[in-house]
């Protein structure tokens, strides 16, 4: 796309726990290019997703300086994260995570995060199913 124009991306994430909500719990997204990272985000709260189903849904704007003009492979990988130490595991620690291929025309612009509502499924985790629209 030309100046001004972008791709953003719509993720939800699910709740699947029967008795849990997902307060204990953080994500992170991040953008590669041709296996390399090339942007990575800082740890983001799911919050008090409820149980049976809960919803958390967001839209990502891919920042203007993380790809090259010629793209190869693009990729926006998302991770799910402890967001405190546990007795099996330190704060951090990766649970689960998801890649979800990238179009190779995508327009970049910069990054923000903020509330959607259009989502189409791209994806089902052990933990919560991530649902992106275009």
């Amino acid at each position: 796309g030309g100046s001004g124009e972008g791709t953003s991306i719509s993720l939800s994430f699910r709740n699947l726990f029967n008795f849990v909500d997902l307060a204990a719990y953080e994500w992170r997204w991040s953008l590669l290019e041709d296996g390399v990272k090339v942007f990575e985000s800082d740890p983001l709260g799911f919050g008090a997703v409820q149980p049976n189903g809960g919803e958390l849904k967001v839209e990502l704007a891919i920042p203007c300086s993380s790809f090259k003009l010629q793209a190869g492979e693009r990729v926006l990988q998302v991770s799910v994260l402890l967001k405190d130490n546990t007795s099996w595991a330190p704060r951090g620690h990766e649970l689960t995570w998801h890649q979800q291929l990238l179009p190779a025309e995508l327009s970049v612009f910069p990054a923000q995060l903020k509330h959607v509502e259009r989502l189409r499924r791209i994806s089902t985790l052990e933990l919560l199913a991530v649902e992106g629209g275009d």
